[in-house]
């Protein structure tokens, strides 16, 4: 093991060892109140309740283009039909695994959803490790390129489908949680700190049709966050966006206050901007998204009326339903939910 390997290893040690040795105080949760809906009102709100229809899965197989092997999956309706595509990009730590309930449900709704794991993926100590072998910089720019990739090179996606089933190549949006929404939204235009250049700076996208992609849904995106993700990241945002979070969704080391996750709406220019906020909704939902054996109660009601607002902005936005605009227009998630999800636009 050379000098700079052996660095590395110490150094990741430190780390693993000092997350494991050191916490704050746990922040303090508001209580959340009551949801003024019955189960079957809530099962009633547009998108909620998904169709029930059989999905094709191409289960994760490791694709190889341009010499770069990535790790994808395709989840789209099985029915005979051309559908939009959904670019999934995973938190930090997590894989594209992590999230079914809610990749099943965009599906079902008429959704192929791509989703592939980044060099940060699969636990903490795989997460960290890339971290030091690559520094921030080249993971959030490896995100970036390798969803460019994919989407540049359609033929490879067809093919993980059955013939009878086909991408919509001209209609896009990038979705994606945590980290990932962090991602989704560089595809929107953010930027980041370069700390070589000391500037603020887009990623490099290397789109063949960047008009392809409609809208952006961030869940839980960060707000400001190592050197690299600063207040002035989304002060060029230029595409239709949703960022969601909830008011338990607060880590005490990096996000305690979890207005921090709206920063990215409030400093967005106005324009098809769009912010929902659940009452009681943690960054996972309980234990329903990114970290499903998390020991927590699965918070079902806050998740579906997630499902609700997230198929309501992709509709209207990428299929262009009417029905769906004019339920986030007449802002009628707040209005149903008299404000236990409020939904921000601009």
């Amino acid at each position: 093991m050379n000098k700079t390997a052996r660095c590395r290893t110490l150094l990741l040690s430190g780390v693993l060892l000092f997350l494991m040795s050191c916490s704050k105080e746990p922040v303090p949760l508001p209580d959340p109140g009551q949801l003024p809906l019955t189960e079957p009102q809530i099962s009633a709100l547009y998108g909620v309740t998904a169709p029930d229809i059989a999905l094709s899965d191409s289960q994760v197989q490791t694709i190889k283009v341009q010499q770069r092997e990535l790790s994808v999956r395709l989840l789209a309706p099985a029915q005979p039909g051309q559908y939009p595509l959904l670019v999934f990009s995973h938190g930090n730590w997590s894989d594209q695994l992590q999230y079914e309930p809610l990749l099943q449900h965009w599906a079902k709704h008429g959704y192929a959803i791509l989703s592939l794991n980044h060099d940060d993926c699969c636990g903490m100590a795989s997460g960290i490790l890339a971290a030091l072998r690559y520094g921030n910089l080249k993971l959030i720019e490896q995100r970036v390129q390798d969803i460019a990739l994919l989407l540049n090179h359609p033929a490879e996606l067809d093919a993980l489908l059955p013939a009878q089933v086909s991408l919509d190549h001209n209609t896009i949006a990038i979705t994606g949680h945590s980290f990932g929404a962090y991602t989704a939204q560089l595809f929107a235009g953010a930027t980041l700190f370069d700390t070589e250049q000391k500037r603020q700076r887009p990623v490099q996208q290397l789109l063949d049709k960047p008009q392809a992609v409609k809208a952006v849904l961030a869940i839980s995106p960060p707000g400001p966050m190592f050197d690299e993700i600063t207040e002035q990241s989304w002060q060029s945002i230029d595409k239709p966006m949703l960022v969601t979070t909830g008011t338990w969704d607060v880590e005490p080391r990096f996000f305690p206050d979890y207005k921090l996750h709206l920063m990215s709406h409030q400093t967005a220019p106005a324009g098809d901007q769009y912010a929902l906020v659940i009452a009681g909704a943690d960054h996972y939902y309980g234990n329903l998204i990114c970290r499903p054996k998390r020991d927590q109660a699965p918070q079902l009601a806050q998740f579906k009326l997630l499902q609700s607002v997230s198929i309501a902005f992709l509709n209207s936005y990428v299929k262009q339903d009417p029905k769906a605009t004019e339920f986030l227009q007449q802002n009628q998630i707040t209005k149903a939910t008299q404000g236990f999800a409020s939904l921000f636009i601009k």
